[in-house]
């Protein structure tokens, strides 16, 4: 490579590193933002979290992922490739992860969130990533376990129960 080549490569490569540390300050901004006007809304009401909980919380994650891009690409030494179309098979595996979650927001009433939820992780873990069937079988149990505990336990929400209700 000539040093005209080499110059060029570290030109585009810092341009792009100023252009991600750019957009990671755009995420802090918009987390701190959430943030302040998460303030003037009740965090808690008597039924559950209010209308404060969910923009709070978003704030709080807008600003770690500000925070991990901002490090990464300013602590990063190494080349960046360039971006280029994803083979068959990464394109393949993007199509079953939108056809799980399709299925998830379609079926999730209707048959029930944490039974859903746990087919979902299974399906990810199963048939897009290609795990062995006891782990992502135990996965999607601990996961829906998870999510009961946190939700219908800890928040004292009460998700979409679908066929469980049967069982009620």
């Amino acid at each position: 490579m000539s040093a005209d080549n080499s110059k060029k490569v570290n030109q585009t490569g810092n341009r792009k590193q100023r252009i991600n540390q750019v957009f990671a300050l755009l995420w802090l901004v918009v987390g701190v933002i959430f943030i302040i006007q998460s303030r003037g809304l009740e965090y808690m009401a008597e039924y559950g979290p209010g209308p404060g909980f969910l923009p709070f919380w978003l704030g709080v994650g807008f600003i770690l992922l500000g925070l991990v891009l901002l490090a990464q690409v300013t602590f990063s030494r190494k080349e960046k490739e360039d971006l280029s179309l994803p083979s068959k098979y990464a394109a393949w595996q993007m199509f079953l992860v939108m056809l799980g979650f399709f299925g998830f927001v379609f079926l999730g009433e209707k048959v029930g969130f944490l039974f859903c939820i746990g087919l979902l992780f299974f399906f990810l873990l199963g048939f897009v990533e290609r795990r062995g069937w006891k782990f992502s079988l135990a996965i999607s149990i601990i996961s829906t376990f998870l999510f009961w505990a946190i939700f219908e336990l800890g928040l004292q929400l009460r998700l979409p129960p679908g066929l469980l209700e049967l069982l009620r």
